[in-house]
């Protein structure tokens, strides 16, 4: 049976997508903020891994590699935004308890972020379901 030179390759990135989806189906799965944050924080640092190693043997898989590279920068960018979102608004409910802050400012600041937060979060669900990270098995071996 001929195997590809690649697909040893492609099976061990196959592994990190796993886990990404892993990370995806937990976030999905739950109602509570805490859970999800948590999840797609996961689900950002699995993709980046995801997105560093097919960079890093792109040149094996010629032009198939941007189908599994290009998805998932876009995804990598949302993830840090609503990442960005959540550590941000923690960090203005911690800065509303010092003296002198006013509540009024610090719950405007606060509600921007959560804001930002669910419009990268709805982002995200579009750009998931439109252009999914491929697993590497099916589009990396030729």
């Amino acid at each position: 049976e001929y195997k590809h030179p690649t697909a040893d390759l492609a099976e061990r990135l196959q592994g990190r997508w796993e886990r990404l989806q892993h990370s995806l189906a937990e976030q999905a799965g739950s109602n509570d903020p805490e859970v999800r944050n948590a999840a797609l924080h996961q689900a950002r640092k699995d993709v980046k891994c995801l997105r560093y190693s097919v960079e890093a043997v792109a040149d094996a898989f010629s032009h198939h590699a941007s189908g599994v590279i290009q998805p998932a920068i876009a995804l990598q960018r949302l993830l840090g935004e609503q990442h960005d979102a959540v550590v941000a608004g923690e960090w203005i409910r911690e800065l509303a308890k010092n003296p002198g802050v006013d509540a009024e400012d610090a719950q405007r600041l606060e509600s921007m972020e959560v804001r930002r937060r669910l419009s990268a979060e709805e982002e995200f669900r579009m750009a998931i379901a439109e252009y999914p990270v491929p697993a590497p098995r099916r589009a990396l071996i030729f």
